[in-house]
């Protein structure tokens, strides 16, 4: 594996989001919305995650670091959602992403991080 692909699949990761939102737009399932289904930054998050679980050692930093401030943004985007962290609300939602959409976002980064470590 390539330390490119460090870059390249949770870039990967965050075109896929936005392509699914787009295909799920067009068949009328959901209107556009960057912020909706699924959660892109989850899926960069994860596919990055995946990488370096991949690439380096679990006992790396570099590793740990990105589980943590992962977790932390996360666990923000949930609280900002769910109104727990007080937040500006944008046509009508919450700032922030729902379970629903961190979930499918994660399936999205996971899938693509694997991708990238089977075929790269």
């Amino acid at each position: 594996m390539s330390t490119t692909s460090l870059l390249t699949a949770p870039l990967s990761a965050a075109v896929a989001s936005f392509l699914i939102k787009v295909v799920l737009n067009i068949c009328s399932l959901q209107p556009f919305n960057l912020r909706g289904h699924p959660s892109g930054h989850t899926a960069v998050i994860v596919a990055l995650i995946i990488m370096l679980w991949n690439y380096m050692p679990l006992s790396s930093y570099a590793f740990a670091v990105a589980v943590v401030f992962g977790s932390l943004y996360l666990s923000d985007i949930l609280l900002m959602y769910y109104g727990v962290i007080p937040s500006v609300t944008v046509d009508n939602r919450p700032l922030g992403h729902s379970w629903q959409e961190i979930a499918t976002g994660a399936m999205v980064g996971a899938l693509v991080g694997l991708y990238f470590v089977q075929y790269d």
